[in-house]
This record gives C-alpha cells, sequence and structure tokens, in this order.
C-alpha cells in the first residue's frame, strides 16, 4: 500500500476504533508521518487528547479547530478514504495493528541510523553517540505495542488449569533425574546454563540433550561459536545413529546411508546448526537469523542450544563495559530471547580456576561474572574427578532451579564414544560414597513427584 494512504487510513482508524487508538496513542508521535498534511493533523489531534485528556470526535475536532481549514479538510479527507481491507464495514483490526507497528518500528530505525549516519560522515564523529544510537537502535527494531494488560486470575480459571497440566509447557531433556528435579525438563522461556571446567563435557551434555530433544520431534537450533557446523552435526549424529564417533568415518556411502535414513525422520526440517565466529556473534544476530530461517526455511525452534555464552558478544558496548557486564549482559539478553520466542534456551559457561577439579562448585565459582547466575532459571555444575573420568561417570548439581530444589547433586554414565549420557540406577551407583547423594536425590524426585515444593527452595 502507498505510504501516504497508510498514514491518511492511520488516522482514520484512529477515530472510528477505540481499541485501535487506545493501542497507538501511547507511542504515536507527528514527526514519523511523511505528508505535512497528516503530520500537522496528528500533531493538533495529540494536542486535543493532551488538554482535554480525552479523544475528540471527528465533529469535536472539526468544530474546535474550526479556524484551520486546512487541518479541517485535511480530517475530512482521511475520513473518506476507503479501507481496502474493511469487509462488509467491519475492519481487519488486527492487519491494521500490525501495519502500524511495522509503520512506527520502521521509523523508529531510521531515526536512529540516520543519526548513526551523521556521526560517521563527520570530520570527528563522536563514537559515544554512536553506540548510544545503536544501542536505541537495536531497542527499535524490537518495538512492539503491548497489547496485554496482565493476567485477570480471578476471569481465567481455565487457562490457569490449562497452564498446571500442560506439558507442552516443558521439553523432556531424556536425562530423567534432572527432567524430575527441574519440574520435568527444559521450560518455555527459560535461560538454562551449564557450568563446568574446560573440556570436561559442557558440549556433550548440551549435544545429548538436543539429541533426546530431536528423538521427540523437536525442532532444534545448535549454535556455536566454538565448534564447526560438521563436528557438532558429528557428535549429534553418532548418538542418533549408535555409532561411535571414530566408526563414522569409517561407515561406507550404503551403511551412511541407512543409518541417516533410520533417523531422517527425526532430523529432517527439524535440525540446524550454526557457527559463528569466536567472539564475534551476539543476540541480535542469533534473532535475526531466526527471523530469516522461518521466512526461507519455515523453521521455527522449539529450543536452542548456544555453545556458549563465554565467548560471545552484547548487543552492544561502551567504553564503561568490562569482562564480568559483558557476560552478564549476554545472559541478560539471551535470556530476553528466550522470553520473546517462548523457548528453552540452553547454554554454557566455565568454571574459574577454584572450580577446576572440585566436586563442591557453587555460583560464585562461576568464570569471570557471577551475573548468568542471578539470570538463569537453572544452573547446573558438571565436575568430575580422575577416577570419575576414568570411570566414565560425571557429577551433575542444580545450583539454581526456579521450579524445584537446589543443591541437588546425582550421578550419570557417559559414553564418550557416542556423546551419550544416561541415568544410574540407584542400586547400580558404583560408588558408595554418592549413594548418600543419590538417596537425596531419590527424596527430591518424590517429594517433586507429591508437589510438595517450598518457596523457599526456588
Amino acid at each position: 500500500m502507498d505510504i501516504l494512504k497508510f498514514e491518511k487510513l492511520l488516522v482514520q482508524t484512529m477515530f472510528v476504533e477505540k481499541d485501535y487508538r487506545n493501542g497507538i496513542l501511547p507511542f504515536i508521535k507527528s514527526d514519523y508521518f511523511i505528508s505535512e498534511d497528516v503530520k500537522k493533523l496528528v500533531k493538533s489531534v495529540i494536542q486535543y487528547n493532551m488538554d482535554y485528556e480525552e479523544f475528540p470526535t471527528v465533529t469535536e475536532f472539526k468544530t474546535f479547530y474550526e479556524n484551520n481549514e486546512k487541518v479541517t479538510a485535511t480530517l475530512t479527507e482521511c475520513m473518506g478514504l476507503k479501507n481496502e481491507d474493511s469487509t462488509n464495514g467491519e475492519w481487519n483490526l488486527q492487519l491494521m495493528t500490525d501495519n502500524t507497528e511495522k509503520f512506527f518500528k520502521t521509523k523508529l530505525m531510521m531515526d536512529e541510523i540516520a543519526e548513526s549516519g551523521e556521526q560517521l560522515t563527520s570530520d570527528n564523529p563522536d563514537f559515544g553517540i554512536i553506540n548510544e544510537s545503536l544501542e536505541r537502535l537495536s531497542k527499535a527494531s524490537a518495538f512492539t505495542f503491548d497489547r496485554s494488560v496482565g493476567l485477570d486470575v480471578g476471569e481465567n480459571m481455565d487457562s490457569i488449569f490449562d497452564f498446571f497440566h500442560k506439558k507442552s509447557r516443558y521439553i523432556p531433556t531424556g536425562i530423567d533425574n534432572l527432567d524430575r528435579i527441574i519440574g520435568g525438563g527444559s521450560h518455555e522461556k527459560t535461560l538454562n546454563v551449564i557450568m563446568a571446567q574446560p573440556n570436561l563435557g559442557k558440549t556433550l551434555i548440551k549435544t545429548c540433550i538436543a539429541s533426546n530433544c530431536l528423538v521427540q520431534n523437536k525442532k532444534v537450533l545448535y549454535i556455536t561459536h566454538e565448534m564447526s557446523e560438521y563436528k557438532i552435526t558429528e557428535r549429534i549424529l553418532a548418538n542418533l545413529f549408535d555409532v561411535e564417533m571414530k566408526d563414522l568415518y569409517r561407515l561406507n556411502k550404503k551403511d551412511f546411508v541407512n543409518h541417516f535414513e533410520a533417523v531422517n525422520k527425526y532430523i529432517s526440517r527439524n535440525l540446524v546448526i550454526k557457527e559463528f565466529p569466536t567472539k564475534t556473534a551476539n543476540t541480535n544476530m542469533i534473532r535475526s537469523m531466526i527471523r530469516e530461517l522461518k521466512d526461507k526455511k519455515d523453521f521455527v525452534p522449539d529450543i536452542v542450544f548456544n555453545d556458549y555464552m563465554g565467548i560471545m558478544q552484547p548487543n552492544f558496548s561502551n567504553k564503561n563495559s568490562n569482562l564480568y557486564t559483558d557476560i552478564k549482559t549476554v545472559s541478560e539478553e539471551l535470556r530476553g530471547l528466550a522470553v520473546e520466542l517462548a523457548i528453552p534456551i540452553w547454554t554454557s559457561i566455565q568454571t574459574n580456576r577454584g572450580g577446576i577439579n572440585n566436586l563442591d562448585v557453587d555460583l560464585d565459582d562461576m568464570a569471570d561474572s557471577i551475573g548468568p547466575g542471578a539470570t538463569a532459571d537453572v544452573v547446573m555444575s558438571a565436575t568430575q574427578t580422575d577416577d570419575m573420568k576414568e570411570s566414565r561417570e560425571i557429577q551433575l548439581a542444580i545450583l539454581k532451579n526456579r521450579f524445584g530444589l537446589n543443591k541437588q547433586r546425582f550421578l550419570v554414565k557417559v559414553d564418550y564414544s557416542k556423546m551419550r549420557i544416561t541415568d544410574y540406577e540407584e542400586d547400580e551407583l558404583p560408588d558408595a560414597q554418592m549413594k548418600p547423594t543419590a538417596s537425596a536425590s531419590a527424596d527430591v524426585l518424590a517429594s517433586l513427584s507429591e508437589s510438595s515444593f517450598s518457596g523457599s527452595n526456588f
């Protein structure tokens, strides 16, 4: 639609539809409009609304501005315009609202781009102003009309009941002890962080959970900032093929095709792996890529794995930022993306020196910044002694948990060759020293199954 015509339709809709104008009035500015006539009209409407604390009818507005023939004539022209999106006199308000949201967002972004451009082309650019403008540009790109007025608890009994009983709110990780402790699995709108020392198995855990999600027919987006796309694929296919990684390289074409076709029902249109160079990507780049996947491949992820946030950049940084604030900001931006997309995101972070070869780690053992511990919904540590590594075991501990009890530890079995993690049954635990921990986990699981939650544990 022609932009000038759209501007006039916007004015018309604002006068005709109360819900529409109530939604846009907090955001509208006369500077957004290209037509000088419409710009003056909107400015007058905004001023009237501010002065009298109510929106005028067409008659009231024309009477009030009867001495300004140009403004009243513009309103008459707007009101006489035919909206091709209306059917039998009924307006497609959602379409009009969506188009208005795009219109406002475009104007906001263009203003910030213009300001940055002026600085960049000047003889003495102020990079502080440029950074501030770029940060506002990021916010502008996420602009939306918030049409929600909150949850009216007293009037939404059915939706609340559905929320409590809807299993699609979470995706099981496939590690039973973990799922039971964190309330069923990976919850929507959450950031889940794995903390471990270097080279212990952070990627192994994420690729294993990703494989388990694929088997549930979930769409998985795996973002890597360290390993190549093919190396991540290697780990996931070894798990799904039930073939050791070294043997993947020995399969002839026929055997490989047979294995691939056997699992293709899980991975076809369900798995995308994207590599970003180390320390170059930020959450806005991930957000943009997800939009592109939706547009080009009709791929909307159910869950995202990010490997890992310690080697990401914040969307924007300034001269006062440091490693601590950068990592904290990255964690906040990742969680914001999880909330925006209503999906779980799994990522990881390394321990500091005090966490190396230490089974008893806590949130303050996070490397570089404890910020992610404050932001994340679930923080799980993975620790291991030399004896445990030889026995192919890892201890997982829930350090933060918005969905159940904290400070719960349990052992898992690790198959490094096939990138798999599986639960120990209590009666097969190899180390007597770990049995009290496993027993404690069993108590936790029993308490969770009985829904006996205590607020102090969240």
